[in-house]
C-alpha cells in the first residue's frame, strides 16, 4: 500500500475495496512466511493453505466487525515490520530472525480470526487459537515439517491466548513484542485514538449505553492500574508509547465518567440506534396491520 495504515485509522472510511487490497497483500504475505514456518509447498499443503487463508482472512469482512478488519491486521503487520517491503534478511542472524517474523505473522493473521462481541471469558481468542491450532496439525499431519516447525506453532499459539488478558510472564521477546504492537493504537495521536474508541463501540452497540460506559470504564481503569502497559524490550524504546497512551486512556475515563459522553458519539451511533427503532417499529406496525387483516377476513366469512 502507498499510504500508511495510520491514515486508515478513520475505520468509517473503511472500504470494501481496501479489504479486498488488503487482502491480496496478505496473501502474499501468508505464502512467504508459510514457507518460512513449514518448509517448501507441496500440493496438498499448497491447497490446504490456500484453503484456510481464504477461510481466515473472509472471517475479517463480518459485520459485527469495525475495528477488528483487516485493516487492523495490516497496521500490526506494519508495526512489525512484516509487511512486503521488509520481507528478507535483514541481519547476520536471518534464519532466525526469519522464523520470528513467521511466528509474529500468524499470531498477527489468527489472534482475532475469530471475533464476536457477544461471546465473553477469552472464548474469541481460545477459538482463534483453536483454529491456528487446527491448522498447523493439517499441515503437519500431510507434510514433512522442520523441526524448527513446532516450537514456532508452540510460539504462535502462546501469543494468541496471551491476548486474552494481554499480559505475559513469558520471557520470549516474540511474545511480548506482539502485545505491545497488539495495543499501538492505545499510544497514537489523540484523533487516531478517538476513532478507535468509536469502533469500539459500534462492535458493542447491542449492549446498552449506561453498561457500555460502566464496562468500558472498568476496562480502561484496568490497563491504568498496571506498572506498565507495554513491554520493556532491549533495542526498543516505549517510553513515549507509554505516556501517550496513558493520556489517551485518561482521557476517555474523563469523558465517560465525568461528562458521560463516549468518544465519536453522535450522528453515526444515533442512526445505527435510531434505525433500529424504526425498524422495529416497523415490524410492529406490519404484524398489527396482518392481523387487523385477518381479523377484517374472518369478520367478513362469518357474515357469510
Amino acid at each position: 500500500m502507498s499510504s500508511s495504515p495510520s491514515r486508515w485509522y478513520n475505520n468509517s472510511d473503511y472500504s470494501h475495496d481496501l479489504g479486498r487490497t488488503l487482502s491480496s497483500e496478505i496473501g502474499v504475505l501468508w505464502n512467504h512466511y508459510f514457507q518460512v514456518l513449514f518448509g517448501p509447498y507441496s500440493y496438498i499443503t499448497w491447497v490446504i493453505s490456500n484453503q484456510v487463508r481464504r477461510k481466515t482472512i473472509d472471517l475479517h469482512f463480518e459485520p459485527q466487525r469495525h475495528y477488528h478488519t483487516l485493516v487492523h491486521i495490516y497496521e500490526l503487520l506494519d508495526v512489525l515490520r512484516l509487511t512486503k517491503t521488509e520481507i528478507g534478511p535483514t541481519n547476520p542472524n536471518a534464519a532466525a530472525t526469519a522464523k520470528q517474523k513467521a511466528e509474529l505473522f500468524f499470531a498477527a493473521v489468527f489472534h482475532d480470526c475469530v471475533y464476536d462481541p457477544k461471546l465473553t471469558g477469552g472464548k474469541n481468542e481460545t477459538l482463534s487459537n483453536d483454529h491456528f491450532a487446527a491448522f498447523a496439525d493439517l499441515v503437519g499431519s500431510n507434510s514433512v515439517v522442520p523441526p524448527s516447525a513446532s516450537s514456532s506453532v508452540a510460539t504462535v499459539k502462546e501469543i494468541i491466548l496471551c491476548t486474552i488478558k494481554h499480559t505475559t510472564e513469558s520471557s520470549n521477546p516474540t511474545v511480548k513484542r506482539f502485545l505491545n504492537a497488539d495495543i499501538n493504537v492505545l499510544s497514537k495521536p489523540l484523533p487516531c485514538y478517538e476513532s478507535y474508541a468509536h469502533m469500539i463501540r459500534l462492535e458493542y452497540i447491542h449492549v446498552s449505553r449506561p453498561d457500555y460506559l460502566k464496562g468500558r470504564v472498568a476496562v480502561l481503569e484496568s490497563f491504568l492500574s498496571r506498572a506498565e502497559l507495554f513491554f520493556k524490550i532491549e533495542g526498543e524504546d516505549v517510553s513515549a508509547k507509554e505516556k501517550q497512551a496513558r493520556d489517551n486512556i485518561k482521557w476517555e475515563i474523563s469523558l465517560l465518567k465525568t461528562k458521560q459522553v463516549i468518544p465519536g458519539e453522535g450522528k453515526k451511533i444515533e442512526k445505527s440506534v435510531e434505525r433500529a427503532e424504526s425498524e422495529r417499529k416497523l415490524k410492529i406496525l406490519a404484524i398489527l396491520t396482518i392481523c387487523v387483516g385477518i381479523s377484517y377476513i374472518l369478520a367478513r366469512r362469518r357474515r357469510i
